[in-house]
């Protein structure tokens, strides 16, 4: 019998921080482990690293046996664009903790929003 173990990567510190301000959470999990183990392009980033992509998200990997995401990116310049033009269009600043905060605010308000029936 052949036992096969599930790729593992880890994440660097900046890459949480990157999760966080983004307000990305569990709901973003199959996403982010899809642009990590199957993403649909790859490009290099240097030597040891490149850019794994899927969907919204852009990974900055390491490559090697131990992989670690270095950073979280936002695939797609309208994404980014959105990102701060709400933040801004809320009135708040751009510091990490600011916007973090901020960012979590609007996609609660955004999920709950979808959940309730419309009038």
């Amino acid at each position: 019998m052949t036992t096969t173990t599930a790729p593992t990567f880890s994440f660097s510190a900046h890459a949480k921080q990157r999760m966080a301000e983004m307000a990305l959470g569990p709901d973003d999990a199959p996403l982010i482990r899809e642009a990590m183990l199957n993403p649909r392009t790859v490009k290099a980033a240097g030597v040891g690293k490149e850019y794994r992509t899927r969907g919204r998200i852009t990974l900055l990997v390491t490559t090697g046996p131990n992989p670690v995401v270095v950073s979280v990116l936002w695939a797609r310049m309208v994404d980014w664009a959105e990102d701060e033009a709400t933040i801004r269009s809320r009135g708040h600043d751009s510091s990490a903790d600011q916007h973090r905060r901020a960012r979590k605010q609007i996609r609660s308000r955004k999920k709950h929003s979808h959940h309730s029936p419309r009038g």
